[in-house]
């Protein structure tokens, strides 16, 4: 139910360590025109690179102004190690 609301109100990804769910992610990406559904680690990790990319822009593009401390540029391109236990949501 929760993914059938995402994908009616136009999210972009669903995030859940239900594996019943993940396991399910590319027919509902082909399905539902690239609808994207992730583990918490993978949407971090889609967050950070996006950031990245952002910042590499901004860099080329001063003229674009500046963008938030967070997370900090000396971080590492890739998240914190987080606990991945995957265990059915609910």
């Amino acid at each position: 139910m929760h993914v059938a609301t995402a994908i009616r109100y136009g999210a972009y990804a669903f995030v859940t360590r239900d594996r019943r769910i993940l396991n399910k992610h590319a027919a509902v990406a082909e399905a539902f025109n690239g609808f994207r559904i992730w583990s918490p680690e993978e949407a971090v990790a889609y967050a950070f690179k996006r950031i990245s990319k952002s910042r590499q822009l901004h860099r080329m593009e001063p003229e674009r102004g500046t963008l938030p401390e967070w997370p900090p540029a000396a971080e590492p391109e890739s998240p914190p190690p987080v606990e991945s236990e995957q265990t059915g949501d609910r």
